[in-house]
């Protein structure tokens, strides 16, 4: 779990950063990391690449170890300070997504993972926008984020309804969360042609994709 926000502002953080920072903090990354440099093997990251909500950086260091460059921007100060240590990075930088410290076009890819469900519509918008901005012509962007469509599936509103949750998950950090074809939009209104829109983790009753747990996009910056 990512967040975004004005990281000079404390009172501007969500009011559940606590329990992100501490779960950020506590959990054990060796298995994680594994997955991580599998995962960059199979998608053919290159640098440079930015994670954007970047918690204790462990993709910052995958990419790294696989011998491209990289950088992670995430607005948690102590979760920022114990990648620093846990990894010897230094490459990991506070500060708000939205209005990212890097030159027009510094990046070759940009990953904007479990973030965008953070931070109202209109938000997420002008953050695409800004991922834009700092991608290179034909740049990549990859993006994850829980598919709504899930938890507003019948199956799940059967006792839901009465907690007045509106087909959206349990997470009270969850902002917006995205329907798939409203992401689609919101992607390419942003400037971005989409290569390809994936479901991951699938429902293990429901054997639909569309009603796995999220959605995984990979698109290319239009020009």
């Amino acid at each position: 779990v990512m967040t975004v926000g004005t990281a000079s502002k404390k009172h501007s953080s969500p009011p559940d950063v606590t329990r992100m920072e501490r779960l950020l903090l506590e959990r054990d990354e060796e298995p994680l990391a594994d997955l991580v440099a599998q995962e960059i093997t199979e998608m053919g990251i290159r640098g440079p690449f930015l994670d954007v909500g970047a918690g204790t950086g462990v993709w910052v260091a995958m990419v790294e170890r696989a011998g491209e460059t990289a950088c992670g921007v995430d607005v948690l100060r102590s979760v920022l300070a114990q990648g620093r240590k846990r990894y010897g990075l230094s490459t990991l930088v506070l500060g708000d997504a939205a209005r990212l410290p890097f030159q027009d076009g510094a990046f070759r890819w940009v990953q904007l993972r479990e973030v965008i469900e953070h931070v109202e519509r209109p938000r997420g918008a002008s953050l695409l926008s800004e991922l834009r901005r700092v991608l290179a012509p034909e740049g990549t962007l990859r993006l994850t984020t829980p598919n709504r469509l899930k938890y507003a599936a019948p199956s799940r509103q059967i006792g839901r309804a009465w907690a007045g949750l509106s087909g959206r998950s349990d997470d009270p950090a969850h902002v917006h969360e995205y329907w798939p074809w409203e992401l689609r939009r919101q992607v390419r209104e942003a400037g971005f042609d989409i290569d390809s829109f994936r479901y991951r983790a699938p429902n293990r009753y429901v054997p639909l994709q569309c009603l796995s747990a999220g959605i995984d996009i990979r698109a290319t910056r239009a020009p």
